[in-house]
């Protein structure tokens, strides 16, 4: 028996793809890049341990794994447990810092985040970084050679203070600084850490230049 002469099998076919993707729409999956959870097998306490330590700077800590608790301290989201649960409802895995210090009292600070997402790992990032904004002579800083990253500056004021946000994937990357750590230090610092998370797994497409 032949095909009806109404009926169009690519019309049909059509018909048969809009109605999938309705009812997956409908179902509330969440099928976007952002909030789908990516694997991950970056080792913040590896990346930070990893760094080499300038010679205008000396280690005050070394690398250290943090929990979301701490990690809701140091990224500026809140302080005690329920700071650190809403970091964890809001996607957080685990983290890594690490410090050092210059000899006239400068300091600089490197965090290593691991998210469920990366809209997360950038938005916890550039707030935290943001923050400086809030100090006296503040400025927007994001250097031309590193794409995607955000940051602020706060030169005159005291202690001058520098912060600097990349998110790599779901990896949260943020380096802050304080005194007389020059801004290439800062600059150079989170080069470093992206490429090292890079090259553990969470490739970016949006290499540092």
């Amino acid at each position: 028996m032949g095909e009806r002469a109404d009926y169009d099998p690519a019309v049909a076919r059509t018909l048969l793809v809009l109605t999938s993707l309705v009812l997956l729409a409908t179902s509330g999956c969440q099928v976007g890049p952002d909030e789908r959870p990516l694997p991950s097998t970056v080792d913040p306490v590896r990346i930070v341990g990893a760094l080499p330590t300038p010679p205008e700077l000396r280690d005050e800590r070394a690398a250290s794994a943090v929990d979301a608790r701490t990690a809701a301290g140091l990224l500026g989201s809140g302080e005690g447990s329920g700071a650190g649960r809403t970091l964890t409802d809001n996607g957080f895995l685990r983290g890594a810092t690490r410090s050092w210090v210059t000899p006239g009292g400068g300091t600089m600070e490197v965090v290593v985040s691991v998210w469920r997402n990366r809209q997360t790992a950038s938005g916890i990032g550039g707030k935290a970084a943001e923050r400086v904004l809030s100090l006296p002579g503040a400025r927007a800083w994001s250097p031309g050679d590193l794409r995607g990253a955000r940051g602020a500056e706060a030169p005159t004021a005291t202690p001058p203070r520098r912060a600097l946000s990349r998110a790599v994937v779901q990896n949260g990357l943020y380096v802050t600084a304080t005194g007389d750590v020059p801004a290439a230090t800062v600059v150079r610092a989170m080069k470093r850490l992206s490429l090292l998370v890079e090259g553990s797994g969470g490739t970016s497409g949006a290499s540092v230049r």
